[in-house]
């Protein structure tokens, strides 16, 4: 009896554990399988930059640990490995370009000057970073070899760079300028092969978010349009050809902050308070329709400010920032099958700058 007692003992207590388990098994699989940074003002207000795991719930401030109190760390872009992460920083009071190696929990400083640096864009082998630079006079484009911080001068234009970032291939460099008087901006792509610049397009002082298709054959961006200075618009531009889309339907209409990012088969676009998804694009880009199907990525379930799309590598999550009237800005994550957005951090603090990093 006594012996009967115990095996079913034994066994209950088997059969709770095999529980426990497939509970942890089934969180791990429901939870996003990629890691991302962002950027937070919560430890003593200045601007660092943390790692969250997502599927451990793990959230590791990378940046604190090696700047004094007063440093604000930005524009975080990790390297096509994972391994490494480079961002810019204030740290002592001029800016620079820093890499962090994940592996070696080691920072390492890749410049010395004092230019403003606006935006990095790794070259898809992982070896060089190029960045937009300015200081009191336009500063231009410049290319870095991350290993040995040789640095060149791609460009100098007699206009501020606001942007640059390498094309999927790793062969051209989009990059845009600002031309204040004449209240413009112009999208050009160097080619790092032969040297040479194109003039891609020109718009209005309101053209924004300019980003490569994921098969660097298209550049995207956000502008008004010569006949309809109201509203703005998504344009896309053939690279190879001078093809060019214009595509509006639901697009805001002046004095929003738009952004978009270009995933594998879907364009995200945050209008302020709402976030739109554009599906069937290659159809589109094809002639197959004549418009993208759309729809609210939150179809009214967050009901705020959303910013600062970003798709993880393989196309399947996006990041976003979200804030309302009352709160500060929050990272969220979603899916784009319909699914509620889950919220990734709980700081009460303004977090922003999603980049998501693949795990190696």
């Amino acid at each position: 009896m006594i012996l009967s007692l115990l095996r079913i003992t034994s066994l209950l207590i088997l059969l709770s554990l095999m529980a426990v388990l497939m509970i942890r098994t089934t969180a791990q699989t429901l939870a996003p399988p990629l890691m991302f940074s962002y950027v937070s003002q919560r430890d003593n207000a200045n601007w660092d930059i943390h790692l969250v795991d997502a599927a451990r719930r793990t959230d590791v401030n990378l940046t604190q640990p090696h700047f004094d109190g007063n440093a604000r760390s930005r524009v975080p872009v990790w390297s096509p490995d994972g391994n490494r992460l480079a961002f810019v920083s204030d740290n002592g009071g001029q800016n620079h370009i820093y890499l962090y190696e994940v592996i070696e929990r080691r920072l390492r400083q890749l410049t010395d000057d004092s230019y403003f640096y606006s935006s990095l864009s790794w070259s898809p082998d992982g070896t060089q970073l190029v960045a937009s630079a300015t200081l009191s006079t336009p500063a231009g484009v410049r290319l870095f070899d991350v290993d040995s911080g040789e640095e060149r001068v791609l460009t100098a234009p007699t206009a501020p760079v606001l942007y640059a970032q390498f094309s999927p291939t790793g062969k051209q460099i989009l990059y845009m300028t600002v031309q204040e008087q004449a209240a413009t901006r112009t999208l050009h792509i160097y080619d790092v092969t032969t040297g040479s610049t194109q003039e891609v397009a020109q718009g209005s002082f309101r053209l924004v978010s300019p980003v490569w298709s994921p098969d660097g054959q298209y550049v995207a961006y956000i502008d008004i349009t010569p006949q309809d200075s109201t509203r703005l618009y998504l344009h896309i531009r053939d690279v190879t050809s001078d093809r060019r889309l214009s595509w509006q339907q639901g697009l805001a209409a002046l004095g929003r902050t738009v952004m978009l990012d270009w995933g594998e088969e879907q364009i995200a676009v945050s209008l302020g308070t709402d976030m739109l998804l554009l599906r069937d694009v290659q159809a589109y880009l094809d002639d197959e329709i004549n418009r993208m199907p759309a729809r609210f990525a939150t179809d009214g379930s967050l009901a705020g400010f959303k910013s600062e799309p970003e798709w993880s590598p393989e196309g399947s999550w996006l990041a976003f920032a979200f804030a309302t009237r009352n709160t500060q800005s929050e990272i969220y994550l979603m899916q784009p099958d319909g699914d509620p957005p889950r919220r990734m951090t709980f700081n009460n603090i303004n977090d922003w700058a999603p980049a998501w990093r693949v795990v190696p």
